[in-house]
């Protein structure tokens, strides 16, 4: 039979002026252990690596693989205003568009700031700066709309700062036959080269 929980927050803020900004915030939080804790799963190294979860039956990176006797978790957490979390740095889009008759073009620059403003309690992941290039066409004709266009353009590898970690990755997760070189290896990369196309009926 699984257990109940109840968690408690606070949070106090105080500006004192246009440019300063205090806050102090407590959290309790109260876990129970899941059927996918409590339950054994596969241990085989195969199997858990295809997984993408070695090791770890509920695939959140905690090394279990069920155990009966796990018992309710209470975790405490005061913040005090440092960095926040899951924040998106600098980032600007530049587009140099041309529009003639039934014709629509563009050309997109995006550029996103490396993200190291991170929160090392949640073993927040780091990620380097990157500039993207799209390219997109478009041609109306009468109330049939055509748009085709192209996505990092220079099919550029880059690690969106809000993605998210890469569980899925068989070398980057895996116990047995890890790849050392493997650069950012916990990060999920954005999509590399990619066309669309699109239509559009107006009636």
């Amino acid at each position: 039979m699984l257990a109940a929980t109840d968690d408690v927050s606070a949070l106090m803020q105080y500006t004192s002026n246009r440019e300063s900004q205090y806050e102090f915030g407590y959290a309790r939080k109260n876990r129970a252990p899941g059927i996918y804790d409590l339950y054994p799963w596969s241990t085989s190294a195969m199997i858990m690596s295809m997984m993408g979860s070695y090791g770890d039956g509920d695939g959140d990176g905690d090394g279990d693989v069920g155990n009966i006797n796990l018992k309710q978790e209470t975790a405490h957490n005061i913040s005090d205003g440092g960095n926040l979390y899951h924040m998106m740095p600098f980032n600007a889009k530049l587009a140099l568009d041309h529009h003639r008759q039934g014709w629509r073009n563009s050309i997109e620059m995006q550029f996103v700031d490396g993200k190291s403003d991170v929160q090392q309690i949640r073993n927040e992941l780091t990620t380097p700066a990157y500039i993207l290039l799209n390219a997109r066409t478009g041609y109306t004709y009468k109330n049939l709309t055509v748009d085709v266009g192209l996505d990092n353009l220079l099919d550029k590898q880059y690690y969106q700062p809000l993605a998210g970690v890469n569980a899925g990755d068989y070398y980057a997760m895996s116990i047995s036959m890890p790849d050392p070189g493997y650069r950012n290896n916990r990060n999920l990369p954005g999509l590399g080269r990619s066309a669309f196309i699109g239509f559009t009926l107006k009636y």
